[in-house]
C-alpha cells in the first residue's frame, strides 16, 4: 500500500501523535526529516523500489529473528539500505514476527542516523497511513489558501503602486529575498533587503543566459532563482527570488505569477505609462501643497518606506524635461514609475530613500552630456513620505548649494560651506571681506606683519586665546597684542560672536 503527495509532513509530527503510540527507538536527533509517502514492504531488499522520502513500515516478516552471524548481517544491510534509500523513518511493528525490535537493528540505525518509530500491535498501519494523508492534504489546502490569497494582494499592489509593492507583496508571501533586474541583470528594486554583491554578481551572470528561468547557489548556499520577464529573448528584465533552498510548490507558483504581472505591466502601451506618469505627479502635487494624503506617495518609497527628493535646476533650456525623460526611461528599466513635477524649468524627482548622490548620477547618465554639465542637483535626506515638504525644501537648498555638472549635493555634506557655496551669497562675503579687511592686509603689506593670519586663526578658534595661539605657535599675549592693533585697524570689538562669524565668512570667501 503506497500514499503519495507532493508535500511532506516530518516524522516528529508523526510520531508526536498521541493517538497511534509510537515511540522512537533510534536517531531521535533526526525527527525533521519530511514523509512524502507512506509505504508498506515485507522484503529483505526493498530498496529497488523506493524512490526516496518514503516511512517505510514492515513487522519485520522478511528478516530473521534468531542471532546467527548470518542473521544481525541480513539486519545490518536492510537498516543501511534504507538509509541509502534516503528513507526518512521505519515504522517497524511488533507483536507478530518479532517480539521486539531486534537491538542490532536499533544499534545499526543510531549509526546511521535513521530513525525507528516503533509500531505498538493495536496500531494498524493503516492509521499511519491515514494520519500522514491527512496532514499532506491539510498542508496542501492551507499552502493553497496562502497563494489564494497571496495573488490577489499582488495583483492590486501591482495596479496601484507598480512593480516595488509587488516585489514587497512577494516577499512577504513566500519569505523569499525578492529583487528585480533589469535587461543587463543589474539589480534595481529589491526587498527585504538589498542583494549582497556576491549574490548580485550570481543574478547578472544567470541573466546572461537568457533562458526563461534558471537557479544556482550563492556563496551561502542559497537558492538564486532567475526568471526572465517576458520572452528569454527579448526579457524586459528579469525577477530574482533569493531562497534557503529549493521553492515548493506554492512559492513556484507564486513566483509565476508575479513574472506574469510584471510582463503585463512592462508590455502597457506608452499612453498608459505616462498618464500614470501624470497621475503620479498630481498626487506628489497635492502632497507638497497639503492638498492630498501623504500615502499616496507610498508607491514611490523604497523598501525601507522612505523617499528621497531630487531638485533638478538646469541651465540650458529644455534640459530639465530631458534629464527627467532619461529618468524615465532608467527607472522603467528597473520596474519603476516616475514620480516628478516640474516648475518652469526645474524639476523634483522622488527617488527611493536608500539611492545615493552615485546612483542618482546613473539614472541621469543616459541624457544629454551638455544638459548635464549646465545642470545643478540637489538631493535630500532620506524621510517618510509624510516629511515630504522637508525633503522637497531640504534638496531645493541643496541644489542652490549645488555646482553645475558635479554629482547631486547632499545637505549634510555641505555643512559649514552652504552659505559659501551659493555664488550670489559668495558674491556678497567676498565684497564685504575686500572692504572691511582692506586695512589689515594694508598693515601686512607695509609693515611685513602677520595680522591676517592671526586673525584668521583667532576667528576659527571662536576667540579662545589659548587655541588660536597654539594653532600659530606664539604665545597668547602676543596674539592679544596683535588682535588689539586688529580692533584698531578695523574700529570694532571683535568681542561679539557675530562679528567673528561675519568677519570668517568674508574671509573665507575673499580665499583669505
Amino acid at each position: 500500500m503506497a500514499t503519495q503527495a507532493g508535500t511532506g509532513v516530518t516524522v516528529r509530527w508523526l510520531a508526536s501523535d498521541p493517538s497511534l503510540k509510537l515511540h522512537v527507538r533510534s536517531a531521535s536527533h533526526a525527527l525533521d526529516r519530511v514523509i512524502r509517502q507512506v509505504q508498506t514492504i515485507e522484503h529483505a531488499e526493498p530498496f529497488a523500489w523506493l524512490a526516496g522520502g518514503e516511512l517505510v513500515l514492515t513487522t519485520g516478516m522478511s528478516l530473521p529473528s534468531g542471532d546467527a552471524p548470518g542473521d544481525e548481517a541480513v539486519r545490518r544491510n536492510y537498516v543501511e539500505g534504507l538509509a541509502a534509500a534516503e528513507v526518512p523513518a521505519l515504522g517497524f511493528g511488533i507483536g507478530l514476527s518479532h517480539k521486539a525490535v531486534p537491538q542490532d537493528l536499533l544499534r545499526t540505525a543510531e549509526r546511521v542516523g535513521l530513525p525507528v518509530l516503533e509500531v505498538p500491535r493495536a496500531t494498524p498501519f493503516a492509521a499511519l497511513a491515514r494520519a500522514v494523508t491527512d496532514r499532506i492534504a491539510a498542508t496542501e489546502y492551507t499552502a493553497l489558501l496562502r497563494a489564494s490569497r497571496a495573488q490577489p494582494r499582488m495583483t492590486r499592489a501591482i495596479l496601484t503602486g507598480g512593480p516595488g509593492p509587488l516585489v514587497r507583496e512577494l516577499a512577504s508571501a513566500t519569505g523569499f529575498q525578492v529583487a528585480i533586474a533589469d535587461q543587463t541583470g543589474a539589480v534595481g528594486i529589491a526587498h527585504p533587503l538589498p542583494l549582497d554583491p556576491e549574490t548580485a554578481a550570481l543574478a547578472i551572470d544567470l541573466a546572461a543566459a537568457r533562458h526563461a528561468a534558471t537557479s544556482a547557489q550563492d556563496a551561502a548556499g542559497r537558492t538564486v532563482i532567475v526568471q526572465a520577464i517576458g520572452s528569454p529573448r527579448r526579457a524586459h528584465g528579469y525577477l530574482v527570488a533569493v531562497t534557503p533552498g529549493p521553492p515548493d510548490a506554492v512559492a513556484q507558483v507564486l513566483l509565476g505569477h508575479a513574472t506574469s504581472l510584471l510582463a503585463l505591466d512592462r508590455a502597457k502601451p506608452e499612453r498608459l505609462r505616462d498618464d500614470q506618469a501624470r497621475l503620479n505627479a498630481t498626487a506628489l502635487r497635492l502632497a507638497l501643497d497639503g492638498l492630498g494624503p501623504a500615502d499616496l506617495l507610498s508607491g514611490a518609497a523604497g523598501p525601507d518606506g522612505l523617499v528621497r527628493v531630487l531638485t533638478v535646476v538646469p541651465g540650458a533650456q529644455g534640459a530639465g524635461r530631458r534629464i527627467v525623460d532619461a529618468m524615465d526611461s532608467a527607472l522603467l528599466a528597473q520596474g519603476r514609475g516616475l514620480w516628478a513635477i516640474s516648475d518652469g524649468e526645474s524639476a523634483r524627482v522622488l527617488l527611493h530613500g536608500s539611492e545615493d548622490p552615485a546612483r542618482a548620477v546613473v539614472l541621469t547618465s543616459a541624457a544629454p552630456a551638455a544638459d548635464v554639465r549646465s545642470t545643478r542637483f540637489g538631493l535630500s535626506r532620506p524621510y517618510t513620505v509624510d516629511q515630504i515638504d522637508a525633503a522637497a525644501s531640504e534638496s531645493a537648498l541643496a541644489a542652490d548649494a549645488a555646482a553645475p555638472g558635479e554629482r547631486p549635493a547632499v545637505l549634510e555634506q555641505l555643512t559649514g560651506g552652504v552659505l559659501l557655496a551659493v555664488p550670489a551669497t559668495r558674491t556678497v562675503l567676498s565684497g564685504l571681506g575686500a572692504q572691511l579687511l582692506a586695512p589689515i592686509h594694508e598693515h601686512d603689506s607695509e609693515n611685513g606683519t602677520e595680522l591676517a593670519a592671526s586673525l584668521r586663526a583667532f576667528l576659527e578658534a571662536n576667540g579662545n586665546w589659548e587655541s588660536a595661539s597654539a594653532a600659530l605657535g606664539i604665545h597668547r599675549h602676543t596674539l592679544r597684542t596683535r588682535i588689539r592693533r586688529i580692533e584698531e585697524l578695523l574700529g570694532y570689538d571683535l568681542g561679539p560672536a557675530r562679528v567673528r562669524a561675519e568677519l570668517l565668512l568674508a574671509m573665507i570667501a575673499g580665499g583669505r
